[in-house]
């Protein structure tokens, strides 16, 4: 056996032997060779490191970042120590053992991590991997309770936003439009006329969804619409055809939240958006008429109005666009069997859709009770509920459709609205012609009075009000006064005017009345002597200019020039959707205006509501 072994000092001062010792099988002696393949201390040739999260909030957020793992090394008699350092040199950790680093970031960061072998025979550093971390600055409206506050103009006009740093606001998903996080907020007060719009225009962004809000306060809100960028298509501007628009009613003086998001959250820049305010037209349904007895229609679409009420979940087989469209409500007074024709005169494809029950816009997650979108020109120019169909929805993507679907069984008091829409976005006549098992079954009596609309003309002094349909009303009070610091109304005159009794038509209502900075309410009373308010309070507050300019004739067809008559040095002309119309005006005219509904705005300040029929 061996009795002078080898021997050394290892790196931490012992002493290190190796002996040789005869197995015992042999009694040869001579030279052998000792092979050794020890590795004490190498550095690795690659670190890996990351950092939790990689997008933080400046200021909110704690980012970790740590060691993940290294290739080959060894560091037999010593440890591994770890050094943070950024992009500069600059020492953020010193060498220690803790590979672990953590800081609240304001700033974007370029981080490495340096890691070496503390034995000082073997301490080569070996660089990581760049840790390159994004600090987040959401913008200032990035949450419902620091939405940013919209003005409701009288048309469209865009104010430009982004969406760059924004962040998931913690409400729940939407259901629309692929929302993925990166909502930013908004806010505006219903105005008096209880009906608004909200459009959107395309920037770096060019594909998004909205959706608007209701609720006391910030913290808790309900949902009321999502808009998918399919609203715009064929409508308002096929340019910006990806961009969402909502319309909508609320009581006056609400707040209403807005939340916009980037389709997907993968694009990030500016948009634009605008909240206007507007009466609604023909092509509402607000505007729709009511039937009694049995009655036939002939009727001429105007346009899609100005309220979008079909929605992705609401329009059933229909494409979700108004085109141009009439909306009709009807009520069975008995149990009866309902079928109509719908007759195109000019061979126009019309779609429709009937729900259960009276409802403007429907809910928004009720599909149609009935429903059709085949193209009925291929079928004779009719289509509508026949007893011989057995299906209850016929789309235009179904191979096997002809435009018909089931008769309707209802029962006394069962209520329906129907759209009739003409596809091709034209003024053709159509007429529906209605099939009932009971003759004159359908019964308008029951349907509720809807009020439009109230505006003054300061111009021309005057008071005008609108109602859809009315039932056993006797005439309506019109209140003039003001309110007290308690919040009280001061009457201070009043006048009566004579109603229609019961209808089911638009009537309007004008009443000549001088008044300035004065508040007015309108209360309609029942032939029982009943009496509510109706329609929403009005300020009118006119100006020396105001009463100066004005526009005649107003209302005026096609053949007709609509003249200015006043002083002015500036006149624009926008559509209902708030898009600006150019036109030619000569020695105070105005040419050119085709079928239509107009705000014409005047020395940036005065608003006149023109229509041209």
């Amino acid at each position: 056996n061996d009795t002078d072994p080898i021997s050394w000092t290892n790196n931490t001062g012992s002493i290190e032997r190796v002996y040789w010792i005869n197995s015992g099988y042999s009694s040869n002696e001579g030279d052998f060779v000792l092979n050794w393949d020890i590795t004490c201390c190498e550095a690795p040739t690659s670190v890996t490191a990351s950092a939790t999260p990689t997008t933080p909030v400046a200021n909110g957020t704690n980012v970790t970042f740590d060691y993940v793992s290294h290739i080959s090394g060894a560091c037999a008699y010593g440890s591994w120590q770890y050094e943070w350092r950024d992009d500069l040199g600059n020492i953020l950790q010193s060498w220690s053992t803790t590979s672990s680093y953590s800081e609240v970031l304001t700033t974007d960061v370029d981080y490495y991590l340096y890691m070496r072998c503390s034995d000082a025979s073997c301490n080569t550093e070996v660089e990581s991997n760049l840790i390159s971390i994004h600090v987040l600055t959401p913008p200032s409206n990035n949450n419902p309770c620091n939405a940013t506050a919209l003005t409701v103009n009288t048309t469209c006009s865009y104010s430009t936003y982004t969406n760059v740093d924004a962040t998931d606001s913690g409400e729940p998903d939407p259901g629309c439009a692929l929302y993925n996080g990166g909502d930013v907020w908004f806010s505006f007060i219903v105005p008096a006329n209880g009906y608004f719009g909200i459009d959107t225009d395309k920037n770096d962004i060019w594909s998004g969804g909205m959706a608007t809000y209701s609720g006391s306060n910030c913290n808790s809100l309900t949902l009321l619409q999502c808009a998918d960028d399919y609203l715009n298509l064929g409508i308002f501007n096929l340019e910006n055809e990806y961009m969402p628009y909502i319309s909508g009613s609320g009581t006056p003086g609400e707040t209403i939240w807005v939340r916009f998001w980037e389709s997907n959250n993968d694009v990030f820049g500016d948009f634009d958006i605008c909240v206007f305010s507007d009466d609604p037209i023909t092509g509402d349904c607000i505007r729709g008429i009511t039937i009694c007895d049995d009655e036939n229609i002939q009727a001429n679409p105007t346009g899609p109005g100005i309220f979008q009420e079909l929605t992705e979940w609401n329009s059933g087989c229909m494409n979700p666009i108004e085109h141009y469209s009439n909306w009709i409500f009807f009520q069975a007074q008995v149990d009866v069997t309902i079928c109509f024709d719908i007759i195109s005169t000019d061979s126009t494809d019309y779609d429709w859709a009937i729900w259960e029950g009276v409802s403007c816009p429907q809910a928004h997650d009720i599909s149609p009770y009935r429903c059709s979108s085949i193209d009925g020109t291929e079928w004779g120019d009719t289509t509508g509920l026949r007893p011989f169909a057995t299906d209850v929805s016929d789309a235009n993507y179904d191979v096997e459709g002809d435009g018909f679907t089931s008769c309707i069984d209802a029962l006394a008091g069962d209520k329906f609205t129907m759209i009739i829409d003409n596809w091709n976005g034209t003024n053709k006549q159509f007429e529906l012609v209605w099939d009932l098992s009971v003759e004159g079954a359908l019964d308008c009596t029951p349907l509720p009075v809807v009020f439009l609309s109230m505006d003054y003309d300061c111009s021309r002094k005057t008071l005008t009000w609108e109602t859809s349909s009315e039932v056993n009303n006797n005439y309506f009070t019109i209140l003039i006064g003001t309110y007290n610091s308690n919040g009280d109304f001061i009457q201070e005159n009043s006048y009566v005017v004579n109603s229609n009794g019961n209808t089911n038509t638009i009537s309007t209502y004008t009443l000549d009345l001088d008044v300035n900075n004065k508040y007015i309410k309108i209360i309609q009373t029942d032939f029982d002597g009943r009496s509510k308010q109706v329609g929403n309070i009005l300020f009118v507050e006119c100006s020396v200019e105001d009463e100066l300019i004005t526009i005649i004739p107003n209302p005026l067809n096609e053949r007709q020039t609509a003249t200015i008559v006043g002083e002015y040095e500036t006149i624009q002309i926008y559509d209902l959707i708030g898009k600006e119309i150019h036109t030619t005006i000569i020695n105070n005219q105005i040419i050119g205006l085709r079928t239509g509904f107009y705000v014409v705005i005047i020395n940036n300040l005065h608003k006149i509501k023109l229509i041209v029929k």
